[in-house]
């Protein structure tokens, strides 16, 4: 984005994990269930015995507030709109 000259704001999920509140905004401005959040192939979700799907939407919150690292990043987003997980193609096209 830089190199396009797109003005942007950035959040580090890492040394500031994301509200409950702020979590739900990002997973319905996706598209998302706050379970489809959680990067499944990430190596720290995948050394948890956590079984998602059996999880409630708070617990899914609590899980990511307290291993950001498990959460789809970075986070894209514009307007009401969001996109998670990383594939170039998908920014060129969301950010322009």
């Amino acid at each position: 984005m830089d190199e396009k000259g797109i003005k942007y704001s950035y959040y580090d999920l890492l040394k500031q994990p994301p509200t409950a509140e702020t979590l739900k905004e990002i997973a319905a401005a996706a598209g998302l269930t706050l379970k489809g959040t959680v990067n499944l192939r990430s190596q720290v979700f995948k050394k948890m015995d956590v079984d998602l799907e059996k999880l409630t939407d708070e617990e899914v919150v609590k899980l990511i507030q307290e291993n950001p690292r498990i959460m789809l990043r970075p986070v894209l987003k514009k307007g009401k709109k969001a996109i998670t997980g990383y594939k170039e193609s998908t920014y060129e096209e969301f950010i322009l």
